[in-house]
């Protein structure tokens, strides 16, 4: 994450107040079409203003820097599964993140590191942001099976998520 997304996560501020929605384990060919679905509904709420960045939260939470991003850039990567492969950020526990100025939404998108691994199975995206955002998205991509769950909930590290205490101990 950014350092300022890091502070909003702490905080429990947008786009981390509200929901997540993540899909499962994807082939290419259906990441790209749920990604050009999902670029299509956020272009109209944020058409300019965003950033990107290399999403290592899942991986070390080892912070990242933002950098100017552009919609023509998910455009040109949505047209093929040979050009969607441009999604990959270089490291298998790391997901291109995109997010616009007041920080409303957050859009993170993973595909494995080699080309034409078997690999490419376990493509797969999430959006944050608010209820009503989620819930059209989720209606948008129908019949594709995704997650949801309050933002809160999802971006407790899965290291934090599966230990529990021994209660006998």
């Amino acid at each position: 994450m950014t350092p300022e997304l890091t502070v909003r996560l702490d905080k429990g501020e947008a786009p981390f107040d509200g929901w997540t929605v993540a899909s499962e384990e994807l082939r290419l060919t259906p990441l790209r079409q749920a990604v050009s679905t999902v670029a299509a509904r956020l272009r109209t709420t944020s058409p300019s203003g965003l950033s990107r960045f290399k999403d290592w939260f899942f991986h070390d939470e080892c912070p990242s820097r933002e950098s100017p991003f552009d919609w023509s850039e998910i455009d040109r990567k949505v047209e093929s599964d040979e050009a969607a492969t441009g999604f990959c950020v270089g490291d298998d526990l790391c997901s291109l993140a995109i997010f616009p100025a007041d920080c409303t939404w957050l859009l993170r998108i993973f595909v494995p590191e080699e080309p034409g691994d078997p690999r490419y199975e376990t493509c797969r995206f999430d959006l944050t942001g608010s209820l009503s955002l989620v819930q059209a998205i989720t209606q948008d991509l129908a019949p594709l099976t995704l997650g949801f769950e309050p933002a809160t909930r999802f971006f407790i590290p899965s290291w934090e998520r599966e230990w529990k205490p021994d209660p006998s101990a």
